[in-house]
């Protein structure tokens, strides 16, 4: 679709949800989440409770917090 941009958003799999990336050839997500584009497969699997979309990954201070 010309003129058309495809969001990123940063999907991570929810603890025990064993989650594949199709566009690294179906590779396991890794269980700190990465960047994805945006689309109805992983809205689907928000949808699902497998994983947790966000805009960016967490912050470090965040992650300092919760640890």
């Amino acid at each position: 679709m010309k003129g058309h941009l495809a969001m990123m958003i940063y999907a991570k799999p929810k603890p025990g949800a064993h989650v594949r990336n199709p566009d690294t050839g179906f590779q396991p997500l890794p269980l700190e989440g990465a960047p994805v584009m945006d689309s109805t497969y992983w809205r689907q699997l928000e949808r699902m409770g497998d994983v947790t979309i966000t805009k960016g990954p967490p912050s470090a201070a965040a992650v300092a917090i919760n640890d």
